[in-house]
């Protein structure tokens, strides 16, 4: 009997030294840190070479026909027009003074003048009535078309626009005409460009909230225009607009906005009218030049990108034989810093010069060039954002002063778009979750649990039990 106690004693012992030992298995969530290895985003770029579009039809060659003017119109020189008033719309013409060759105008017949300072583009007009008002000729008209002026005859007219050339210039603030970035000896336009597309607020002193164009625009503007009328009837019209042109384009966005569409004209240039003569009769055509500056999309804030694009083209119309034909000819090339941005968008920005014709004052053919930066991301997509530089250009022919028969007409001539770069993105690689490390209950006495002993009580423990073995044993 005295055996199984003391034995029961020696597991118990045992026991609480074995538990002493041991680790409480209280498991902690400890905070874990989760590497995940992401591969660097790739930039592709498109190769920096020229590219070159060439789809032009044959020119048409205005054949050089001798001037044949009727008898029904009729100019009027300078001894007249310091007699005359005209009405704020044009259409009245009042005489001070009954001359003969005033007196004897018919319905029908048809008045033109060259350039005066009563009459700055000239006028070509078609006599509706004449009547008497004492000693005053009153001359009541509606625009005339140079197809009902002139019996025969061709317009022939070319020139290349520099700054020199300038009459009269607006221009938006921060906005300036500068030193151009190509050879000393170019001649053409160098416009900088710093411009507000959009304030939210309104107040331009608060920027943080403003959609910015910044940039420079450099062009050479040259232009053909030709005319050939048979026959009282528009046979021939070729309007080409030739440009060498440099764009740079930077954006900065803000703010965010959903489907927002600006174009802002950020300069105008008006030149001195031109005097081009068929036979007597004066064609008075003056050139207007201006620069436009737009945004088309979607835009989030923190957007930043920039293309540079130069650009030598020939976008033209010819009317012939019943018919329209483009005319379009391009080489250019870009250069570009990838963008910086966080989120979705969508949006195109553009710049670039339109060149006007107007003829006595009216309109008549223009062209415009866009050069743009369009930039689309999507962080659902693969790849997630792209760059694109492109060029578009339009051409157009407002004929009503040129023939009250064939109809105006406006072509797309060159639309080319590019990508530029693009992200690439990559699946991320995940670091396996580490398996959680137990953590051992802390001591809170000396007493419990038997690990907290102190190396005293630890040789106590171990001489009771060594008596109890010596008790076991050593009884017969």
């Amino acid at each position: 009997m005295k055996r199984l106690v003391s034995l029961l004693n020696i597991v118990l012992v045992l026991g609480l030294i074995t538990a002493g030992c041991a680790t409480t298995p209280a498991v902690v969530e400890k905070e874990v840190e989760v590497t995940v290895e992401v591969e660097k985003e790739v930039v592709v770029e498109a190769p920096m070479e020229v590219e070159v579009i060439t789809a032009t039809p044959t020119p048409v060659i205005v054949e050089e026909l001798p001037a044949l003017i009727p008898s029904t119109t009729k100019m009027l020189d300078e001894t007249m027009m310091q007699y005359l008033s005209i009405s704020d719309d044009g259409a009245v013409l009042t005489f001070s003074e009954a001359r003969p060759e005033l007196v004897s105008l018919s319905e029908g017949d048809i008045i033109v003048s060259d350039k005066t300072s009563i009459a700055p583009d000239g006028f070509l007009r078609k006599v509706t009535n004449v009547s008497m008002s004492g000693d005053q000729v009153i001359v009541e008209t509606i625009q005339a078309t140079l197809d009902e002026a002139i019996e025969q005859g061709t317009i022939d007219f070319s020139t290349v626009l520099t700054p020199a050339d300038v009459g009269a210039a607006t221009q938006r603030e921060g906005v300036a005409l500068a030193k151009a970035r190509c050879a000393p000896a170019f001649e053409g336009f160098s416009i900088v460009i710093d411009t507000v597309l959009e304030d939210e607020d309104g107040d331009l002193e608060t920027t943080d909230d403003q959609i910015r164009a910044k940039g420079q625009i450099d062009f050479v503007p040259h232009f053909d225009f030709k005319v050939k009328i048979k026959d009282f009837e528009l046979k021939q019209i070729t309007f080409v607009n030739r440009t060498t042109e440099r764009v740079q384009l930077e954006l900065e966005t803000k703010v965010e906005i959903v489907d927002i569409h600006r174009k802002v004209e950020i300069a105008h240039y008006s030149f001195a009218p031109q005097t081009i003569w068929v036979g007597w009769v004066p064609i008075v055509i003056t050139p207007e030049l201006a620069v436009y500056v737009g945004l088309d999309g979607n835009v989030s804030v923190g957007i930043t990108t920039s293309v540079t694009q130069e650009a030598t083209l020939t976008a033209g119309l010819t009317y012939d034989n019943g018919g329209w034909s483009p005319m379009d000819d391009l080489q250019n090339e870009f250069q570009f810093a990838p963008p910086s941005l966080s989120t979705n968008c969508g949006v195109r920005v553009y710049a670039g010069p339109q060149l006007s014709l107007l003829i006595y004052g009216t309109a008549g053919p223009y062209g415009e060039i866009d050069g743009y930066l369009k930039l689309a991301a999507d962080p659902l997509d693969t790849p997630w954002w792209k760059l694109y530089g492109g060029l578009k250009a339009e051409v157009g022919i407002e004929v009503k002063v040129l023939s009250h028969i064939v109809a105006s007409h406006k072509d797309t001539v060159i639309d080319y778009e590019k990508i530029l770069a693009q992200a690439e993105s990559f699946t991320p690689t995940h670091t396996p979750d580490p398996t959680p490390t137990p953590t051992p209950t802390p001591c809170t006495s000396i007493w419990w649990p038997p690990r907290c002993w102190p190396w005293w009580l630890w040789i106590v423990a171990l001489l009771v039990g060594l008596g109890i073995l010596g008790s076991l044993f050593g009884e017969e």
